[in-house]
């Protein structure tokens, strides 16, 4: 059975735009937009949110966000481990998941601090995260191409330290089947794309955080920070360290899109 820890509970009623610089929490977070449109960043990568979608960003996962206008909205945060299915990062409907009731119930728990009410809120956040994953699963059966869910789930786990057989054995293949047909599909092996991808979202961290290389080697999944430099150089040509430098005097890099494209041959 998983474990549970919420952190934090948070409502805000957003008079008017509003903007949240890039920033991260070493735990889950819930965004449930209750009215009111705008855009959430997350993982380097822009939604659109409107009422009734919800925003989820994993641990250590670079986000932010900008309200076009009045936002009501109710947040958490809340640790959980040994998950038996990922909860991906991303917006959806909340009406797929229907958690907002829930995330309310815990705020009033909070707030009232009733007896039991540690309980309570546990029972609560597990309750969530059980919609959660009830949803998501309710999602990858409906998918006709299988590999657009898996797509999704390596950009947003590319900081994760995963073999690329636990990917296979999450969507149902077979090691042998997903690395041919993932190579056939994208043009490139999948252990390439997934490294594509872990530098994609070192360059997001280094452009839009003050981390140490140390410490963004570490938040990305790497084994030391002088693995990280040398497979930072091979993509970029640069190290991380002179990457910053150029950054900031103005020198712009091709998008790791745009490696994806050329390196599949596009």
């Amino acid at each position: 059975m998983y474990e549970t820890d919420l952190k934090f509970v948070v409502s805000h009623d957003h008079k008017s735009s509003y903007s949240v610089q890039n920033h991260l929490h070493p735990c889950y977070e819930i965004v449930v937009y209750r009215k009111g449109d705008g855009i959430s960043r997350i993982g380097g990568k822009d939604y659109s949110f409107h009422s009734g979608t919800f925003s989820l960003i994993e641990p250590n996962v670079l986000h932010g966000e900008e309200g076009l206008g009045p936002v009501d909205l109710i947040y958490i945060g809340f640790v959980a481990k040994n998950l038996d299915q990922p909860l991906l990062s991303g917006v959806y409907e909340e009406s797929r998941f229907d958690i907002l009731k829930d995330m309310e119930l815990i705020q009033k728990e909070m707030e009232s601090q009733s007896p039991y009410y540690g309980r309570m809120l546990n029972l609560l956040t597990e309750k969530i995260i059980l919609s959660l994953q009830r949803g998501f699963t309710s999602i990858k059966n409906e998918k006709s191409d299988p590999f657009a869910y898996v797509e999704s789930f390596i950009k947003l786990n590319c900081m994760k330290n995963i073999s690329m057989e636990l990917i296979a054995q999450n969507f149902g293949f077979s090691y042998d089947y997903f690395r041919r047909a993932f190579k056939a599909r994208y043009g490139m092996p999948i252990k390439d794309y997934f490294m594509n991808e872990k530098i994609r979202y070192s360059v997001d961290l280094l452009k839009n955080t003050n981390h140490s290389v140390k410490e963004i080697s570490s938040m990305c999944g790497f084994s030391s920070p002088s693995h990280f430099v040398f497979c930072f150089r091979n993509k970029m040509g640069v190290t991380p360290k002179a990457f910053v430098e150029e950054f900031r005097s103005g020198k712009s890099y091709p998008e790791i899109a745009d490696f994806q494209k050329k390196e599949a041959g596009e």
